[in-house]
């Protein structure tokens, strides 16, 4: 965002002007967003990660302690190609 900013207004802006108001209004709008929407949205991202990596967690040791599935027996009989004669 801060990229197409400077790209628009370089032509009308000094450049040093126009690099100090970008980085002022980057920083603004990132306090912005954290204040009204990470710190709100936090708790609650918080205790759904808690609670889904918990629920991974059990999921993966209870295949950890699952038996494991039968080994696939010999074959009894040879295929007619090497039987020997």
């Amino acid at each position: 965002m801060g990229w197409w900013i400077i790209a628009h207004l370089s032509a009308v802006l000094n450049k040093y002007v126009l690099l100090v108001g970008t980085v002022a209004l980057m920083l603004a709008l990132a306090y912005v967003v954290a204040r009204y929407v990470e710190k709100p949205a936090g708790l609650w991202l918080r205790n759904e990660f808690t609670l889904r990596a918990t629920q991974a967690v059990q999921w993966v040791r209870s295949l950890a302690a699952r038996k494991p599935s039968p080994v696939i027996p010999e074959r009894k009989y040879l295929p007619l190609s090497r039987q020997i004669h």
